[in-house]
């Protein structure tokens, strides 16, 4: 007769699933080899100035974004493992009709996108509030938010009344749906529940953990994409068609509101499409995760556990209970084998962390984003390792049943994780430029008319002299046209780019930001009197004001030069 030690000797030690030590492999492989080999392999593949002017957009918008999206799947996941979704239940009123303004006002405690908000909506209908209110607050909370009102904010600078606009408008919409969801008489039987992804009993930082790194893997993905159609819509659409889109309405409004449903816009990054026609950012509600698509677990029973997990202590023989060094390391080396998802989160996180570290993303945002992307890169690289370390303590069914079926993928990774490792691919290979002649000749030379006209009077009271006036390109290109009076006569000293023009003409340009390169802005003045350096050399030029080139949309600024020399760029190309 066998003894119980016996069986468990002779049981079969747990295997690890083929295709995720495969796919670890492969990914590893590629993302080193990547590193050290990628930029000459592909030397020479993406020189076009095109192809690098679409590279540097769409990093600058997986950038820009990034540290908007790592807040707002921290915080979601925070209030998914710490709030218990009976305390929004208690906070309602009873009748449904008073609950869904009150509903629709909670949104604001949930920071984060529909990736929050489908959830805990799903959740707070599981727990007993009538379907309006938590519709309300599904419709809501994606809008409301402080992550959200702070991104809007910092979209349009200095314009309050958008935020306050998006606040009341996204109340408004929320609590009128609700409401009609309630004269409609429809209950919950038009919905569908989503299952719990963690069980009774799971721990509160497992579900914080499990939650967070979900959650990010599905909304980083079509992050990404969005990225990509911001920088397509950049590149490929002439700026001529934008500008007649937004210089119209009612155009406007419904092509962005197509774009919005087409899309799936990500609430957390939509206010800098707003801020142009031209950028648009996507991300998509993340779908709860229930398994493969013929309903069975993920999870397979492991081969020798046939035993309960409450007695395999017990019978296990003496010299395997608590295991040693070596199985330590064995469960470690299976854990990071297993953890493809662990792995694009950790290069994912190395990647914004050494653009922080390095002054590289200075080609692609605002100086103010270094500690945001610095925070951002270190709360990925630490979620990757903690997950690596909670896989080694994962040994029972239901710990492996549960992490199957927690949507990240252990044994598998979610398709849509997979597009972070592009713009992973865009830094290692293309290593996207800050923007230059390529982005500016895709706009008008044309200068803008100033918001506050008088900028430069204190030019008017300075002294007349020889000594050029150091001033800044996109300052020159609206003073030269809007304020000719206080700059006539007067010598200036300008740095930038080379852009050539048509018919021999060449400009000095600068890309100004206001977020990140999607936004950006070329300012351009005209050089007279010298040949045209070559394309994209940085020059400081001298010279004296000239009149305007006059055209038919607009005037364009000018310069008389008297001197020019190459520099080498500054550390931030953008003004």
């Amino acid at each position: 007769m066998t003894t119980p030690a016996e069986v468990v000797e002779k049981a079969p030690e747990e295997e690890e699933p083929a295709g995720s030590s495969i796919a670890f492999t492969a990914t590893l492989v590629l993302l080193v080899g990547l590193a050290l080999f990628g930029r000459k392999i592909f030397a020479g593949a993406f020189t076009d100035d095109g192809v690098r002017t679409w590279a540097t957009m769409f990093v600058g918008v997986t950038v820009q974004a990034m540290p908007f999206l790592v807040l707002g799947v921290f915080l979601s996941a925070a209030l998914t493992a710490f709030v218990p979704a009976s305390f929004f239940a208690k906070a309602l009123p009873k009748h449904p009709a008073l609950a869904v303004p009150v509903a629709s006002v909670s949104g604001v405690v949930l920071p984060g996108c529909e990736c929050a908000s489908v959830p805990v909506s799903a959740a707070l209908m599981n727990r007993g509030v009538t379907p309006a209110a938590a519709i309300a607050f599904l419709l809501s909370a994606p809008a409301i938010n402080p992550v959200v009102l702070a991104s809007t904010a910092v979209a349009f600078p200095g314009q309050p009344k958008v935020v306050i606009a998006r606040a009341v408008t996204s109340l408004g919409v929320s609590m009128i749906l609700g409401w009609l969801w309630l004269l409609t008489g429809k209950g919950s039987d038009w919905l569908k529940m989503p299952k719990n992804r963690h069980p009774e009993g799971t721990g509160k930082l497992e579900v914080f953990r499990s939650s967070m790194l979900h959650d990010f893997l599905h909304a980083g993905g079509f992050l990404v994409v969005g990225a990509a159609a911001a920088a397509t819509l950049n590149v490929v659409v002439p700026r001529q068609w934008l500008d007649h889109v937004a210089s119209n309405l009612l155009v406007s409004v419904i092509v962005l509101g197509l774009l919005a449903v087409l899309l799936a816009i990500c609430s957390e990054a939509d206010a800098f499409v707003a801020a142009r026609p031209e950028p648009v950012l996507v991300d998509r509600a993340a779908r709860v995760h229930g398994g493969r698509p013929d309903r069975g677990r993920e999870a397979d029973r492991v081969a020798g556990r046939d035993v309960r997990a409450e007695v395999r202590r017990q019978v296990r023989a003496g010299h395997l209970r608590g295991g040693g060094l070596v199985q330590s390391s064995r469960r470690m080396v299976a854990a990071v084998r297993r953890n493809v998802a662990g792995l694009v989160v950790v290069f994912v996180g190395a990647a914004v962390a050494q653009l922080a570290t390095t002054g590289t993303y200075l080609r692609y945002v605002k100086p103010g984003m270094r500690w945001m992307l610095l925070a951002a890169g270190a709360i990925l690289i630490v979620l990757a390792v903690v997950d690596v370390l909670a896989d080694t303590r994962k040994k029972d069914d239901a710990d492996h049943a549960v992490r199957g079926d927690d949507g990240h993928g252990h044994h598998g990774l979610p398709r849509a994780a997979w597009l972070l490792l592009i713009p992973v691919f865009a830094l290692l290979v293309v290593d996207p430029p800050a923007l230059g002649a390529d982005a500016a000749q895709r706009q008008s030379p044309v200068s803008s008319k100033p918001a506050a006209p008088k900028g430069n009077s204190w030019l008017a009271d300075s002294a007349q002299g020889d000594t050029p006036v150091p001033l800044a390109v996109r300052d020159y290109a609206v003073w030269a046209v809007w304020e000719k009076e206080s700059m006539k006569g007067r010598n200036f000293q300008l740095t930038g780019f080379v852009t050539p023009g048509k018919n021999g003409t060449w400009y000095v340009s600068r890309i100004g930001l206001t977020c990140c390169v999607a936004d950006g802005t070329a300012f351009m003045v005209e050089a007279r009197g010298q040949v045209a350096p070559p394309k994209n050399q940085w020059v400081t030029v001298t010279g004296e004001w000239a009149e305007p080139t006059k055209r038919a949309d607009g005037d364009i600024a000018a310069l008389t030069i008297t001197g020019v020399r190459t520099v080498t760029p500054p550390a931030n190309q953008y003004e």
